[in-house]
Order: structure tokens, then sequence, then C-alpha cells
């Protein structure tokens, strides 16, 4: 069979005063059962909804004489079968001589990415493009996001049917007129609509006369020639999908030092078993009180090879092949007073042509050192054009908290863990500097000592991306945590106000979240963020957990003190009472291993 143009869509009436002697004819795909699949000829009038009799004439009206093959998969309901449509274009592809396939439907999230991906990619190089709608909820829909297909949107700027725009973007492609249109409908009558089913209509005619022009095609070189007769660059964005850029990166790192021995750098040694490397040294500046000290000592653990803190001064370069440098802002402020110290220790690794990773930004005489890295910025992420996201498709848990310095992050290297080791596949998005370092699949750093500037609609965008990209790997279950607080509880400084945790919680939308709290929070406290966590995204906190340390009565100024049971008890007790959730503690194992049984029982009902 040879046509110009193949419609996947409701069917047509032939009948219709703009169809009438129009050639085109159709065939319907029906499914029978899993594998099985019948192709039947239809009649001229056969369309039950109005969809394809609107597309058809959409199409006709730019470009009166092509040859149609309408292909129909849909009755009363415009629900599209992921499985059918993978039929049908491979039913195309294989026995159809054609050079546009007009798709206006879309899929919001693929159960097998690859099976259509991969059809959609072999009907491109065959060199028959594939012109398809983005769903009109206005979130990522497929296969109009695949790169081997012309992603069509609407776009308020265009008003007449041969204006459009087109995007640099590998997911939105063109913006056309989809706002309020006469279109043709049922009974030989018309009617008012609207989407981006009608915009995708009319690039497919429009593009049509452009393959008719030229001797071969694919998705690429259309664009490329719609970009030259478009009707303005007023409306061209440029999106670029280079998130993670650090990630992308090998990071074969064996024989590790790490310095300074602060907060960030506890949690590498604490979980040594998750780092794809070996810590050899421990170092800290010269002044520090901790020189000479076990980091089991330091850390109220107990291993077989506990490290002794030595001087920074004195570093074995010979014995390692990286140098982890953690946040420095605070030591070089308050005790070393050197504003040259790190860019000495960096010249010093540069000449002795070792690895580095950053918790913080590299000086800008560093950044081309291939070896030299640090967390991305992702200052040049732009958001998906027209605001569209991805629907998530695995389940997301995510930790929140009460207050900063309550072991989150802690809490999520154990769950990543301990699911591990119980065979399960974590994807997983971290928000502190070491996140790349323990193999987690995304960094996006917004806490202690950060220098990214993304924020609100751009952060959101961001995380979005990244937990969809993360999904792609064929994960069980995606893990993410939050910094600080989650809800205002003092009004007096800017600085309390919680918006980036909010922007956060909106970007990874979770289905479920642990609470961390501290012993001395207020229950009215820790109900109030249970529920405005549950009323701020659709989501469920499914356990509370406790940081195990609280504030030494006999002395106020002192260190932090070991909660006591009787006191993990009373709290656990007034937790369930009032927000009825269950309650763990953080440092025993198991309550951690009921916390990740209960996880289990979750995701699996």
């Amino acid at each position: 069979m040879k046509y110009d143009i193949v419609i996947v869509d409701t069917g047509y009436n032939g009948s219709h005063p703009r169809l009438k002697n129009k050639n085109i004819t159709g065939i319907q795909i029906r499914k029978n059962d899993v594998s099985s699949y019948d192709v039947i000829t239809l009649p001229k009038d056969n369309d039950d909804v109005g969809h394809g009799t609107a597309i058809s004439n959409i199409i006709y009206t730019h470009a009166p004489d092509v040859s149609i093959l309408m292909v129909k998969i849909f009755d009363k309901f415009l629900y599209v079968d992921e499985d059918l449509l993978c039929f049908a274009l491979n039913f195309i592809l294989s026995s159809v001589d054609c050079k546009l396939i007009n798709l206006s439907l879309g899929i919001l999230a693929l159960k097998d990415y690859k099976k259509m991906y991969n059809v959609c990619d072999k009907i491109n190089k065959k060199g028959t493009v594939i012109v398809a709608a983005f769903d009109n909820d206005g979130s990522v829909s497929f296969p109009a996001a695949f790169d081997n297909v012309v992603g069509v949107t609407s776009n308020n700027y265009c008003y007449k049917n041969d204006e459009y725009f087109v995007i640099d973007s590998s997911i939105v492609n063109v913006g056309a007129k989809g706002n309020v249109q006469k279109i043709a409908w049922l009974d030989n009558k018309y009617s008012i609509g609207q989407g981006n089913s009608y915009a995708c209509a009319h690039i497919s005619g429009i593009s049509i006369k452009q393959l008719n022009e030229m001797s071969s095609c694919n998705c690429q070189k259309l664009l490329k020639k719609l970009k030259a007769h478009q009707f303005s660059e007023k409306e061209s964005h440029s999106y670029k999908n280079d998130h993670s850029l650090v990630s992308k990166r090998q990071m074969n790192y064996k024989n590790v030092a790490i310095f300074p021995f602060n907060k960030e750098m506890h949690s590498l040694v604490r979980f040594q078993s998750l780092l794809p490397f070996k810590i050899v040294d421990v170092y800290d500046i010269k002044y520090s009180p901790n020189i000479g000290t076990s980091t089991d000592l330091l850390l109220n653990i107990e291993t077989k090879n506990p490290y002794t803190i030595k001087k920074i001064d004195d570093i074995d370069w010979g014995a390692i092949d990286t140098l982890i440098i953690g946040h420095t802002h605070a030591l070089l402020n308050s005790v070393i007073k050197d504003y040259k110290f790190i860019d000495s220790l960096l010249y010093r690794a540069q000449k002795q042509n070792k690895n580095v990773f950053s918790f913080d930004n590299l000086p800008i005489q560093f950044k081309k050192n291939e070896k030299f890295l640090c967390p991305d910025l992702h200052d040049n992420f732009i958001p998906i054009p027209y605001g569209k996201l991805y629907r998530q498709v695995k389940p997301v848990l995510a930790v929140f908290g009460t207050s900063s310095k309550q072991g989150k992050f802690t809490l999520q290297l154990l769950l990543r863990k301990k699911l591990i080791e119980k065979g399960y596949l974590v994807g997983q998005l971290g928000t502190e500097p070491s996140s790349l370092l323990f193999g987690m699949d995304e960094c996006f750093h917004f806490g202690y000592d950060s220098e990214m500037n993304l924020s609100r609609f751009s952060a959101i965008a961001f995380l979005n991306n990244a937990l969809y990209t993360i999904s792609q790997k064929n994960v069980d279950l995606i893990i993410t945590g939050c910094q600080s607080e989650t809800i205002l509880t003092d009004e007096g400084n800017l600085f309390n106000y919680p918006i980036p945790q909010i922007e956060f919680l909106m970007g990874v939308l979770p289905d479920a979240i642990i609470l961390v709290i501290n012993p001395f929070d207020e229950l009215q406290t820790i109900k109030r963020t249970i529920s405005f966590l549950e009323s701020c995204v659709e989501c469920k906190v499914i356990a509370v957990v406790v940081f195990p340390m609280t504030k030494n009565n006999e002395n106020p100024f002192g260190p932090k003190v070991h909660i006591f049971n009787s006191e993990f008890e009373q709290l656990s007790t007034g937790i369930n009472q009032i927000c009825e959730v269950p309650t763990f503690l953080l440092d025993n194992n198991l309550h951690m291993d009921s916390l990740i049984s209960l996880i289990e029982k979750y995701f699996s009902n």
C-alpha cells in the first residue's frame, strides 16, 4: 500500500462535505488478546467520535490532493492502548509505503519505553516522518517526546492555520495553532475544538508539502526545513538536558584520602561498604583538636581498621589516586584565615596528577582540569518548553525533617544499604555533595554551602527531569531526601522560610515520606509537618524516625546526649496517639529492619 500520509486515529466520515471526493481509505486494527490482532477494511463512514474526521479535514486544508490511509485504533473512547499502538506502527512500517504518519494522540507513561522508541526509530530511519501531538494535560507524553519524532504542542501566538514555531529542543519540537477553531465533525456537521491534536494536524499538512519537495527525509531533516519557513523567531526556545554533568564523567577512584574530617565527611567513613573505592587516609588541618584521634572514637562506632586523623601538611600523595575535599568555607573563615590554602592544596594535587572531588565549587583556574570534579550547579539547565513535565512511573520514597542536623542523609544511606542487600534495584537522587561518591544517580545539592541558583519552576523542572532519568534505569524504587526543616516555625527571618524545601517537595512528588524528628520537637509541630506534607502534594507519611541525640538538660551548652529508652517510648506513644504513625529510632538496627519491612509492605499494596 502506498499513501502520502497515514493517520492513526478514530476513523473518518467520508460522506462529510469536507472529505467528499478525497483520496482517503481506511482500515481498522483490533486487539483480540495479548498477542492477537485483526486488520480489517473499513467503509467510508466509520468514525464514531469525530476526532479522526477533524484531523483529516485539517490536513486537507493544507494539502488537498494528498492520499491518506486512516488506521482506526479507537472506538468511542480516546484511550491509547500502548500494545495496540506499537502493533499499528509496526504494521505501517512493514506494510505501508508513506511519507508521514500523523499521531494526534499521546501516552503519559510508557510501560515499555524501548519497544515504542525502537519502532519509531525504525520508521524514522526508513524515511517516514512521525508527527505526534503532546497530551492536552500539558505534560510530557509519548511518542511526541522521542528525539526521532516531531513533537507538536499548541502555541497561543499562532492564530492562522499556517503559523508555527520550531523550537530548539529534543522534547518539544513545534508549536502550532491549537486554539479554538472550526473543525469537521460527526453527522456531516461542524464543531468548535481546540487542543494539541489539531496543532499536530496542521503541522502534518504543512509538512507533507515540504516532504514532497525532498527526495529523502527523516525527523531531523524535516525540522530543519520547517525552521527555514517558520512564522517568526520570537517564540524560539532552547532546551538543554545537561543535568548531572559530574555523573556522566567516569569517577574511577580506587585509593582515596578525605579532608577535612567534618560533618559532611562522617557519612563516608560510616558507610564505607557503599563506596566503590577504598579510603586510605583521613586528614584535617594541623590546628584541629582531632589530629591523632581515632575516627571510631569520634563517631562512636566500632570498625576493624579505624583511621587515625593526620595533618594535611603530611599528606602521602603516593598512597592515593584521589583527594576528596569537603566544605571548607567555615574552616577558612574561622580557623585558618588563609584564603589561598585550598588553592595551594589543589595546585599540589594537580602537580601530582591526582583526581580531586570537591564538595565546594572549584576555583575557575581548575575547572578545565578533567580530573577535578565537583557537584554540578546546573547553571545551564533550561526547563522543557511550554512548562511540560514528566509523569513519574516509578514509586518515590522521600525523607523529610523538622530541622537541620537530624541524620536525614544517614537514614537515606541506611535505607539504600538495606534495600540493596535485599536485592532491590534502588535509584537515588541525593541532595548532599557526597551523593555521587556513593553511586547515587543524580545530585541536587541545595543544602549547606551550596552555590546552586536553580529555584522556583526551574528547580521543580530539574527535579522532575532527574527523577524521570532515574526511572528509565529500570529501578524498583527511587529514594531521595530533603534538607533542613519542612514548615515555617519562626517568621522572624527570611532564611527561616522553607521555600527551597517546598520546591523540592513539589519537584519530586513522593508517594511516601519518612519524617525525621528531634526528641525535643513538640507534638503539635510534628502533627503540623505531617499534615502539611500530606496536603501539599498527594502522598502519605508512613513513618516517623527519631534522631537519637537530644538536648543536655544538665548542661544546655554542652554536647547532645543519647535519648533514654523511656523517653523514646513516651515520645512514640504520643506520636501514635496524635498522628497515628509508627515511630522508629534511627540508631536501632532492629527498628531500621522493621522500617524496611514497612516500606516493602506499603509499596507492595
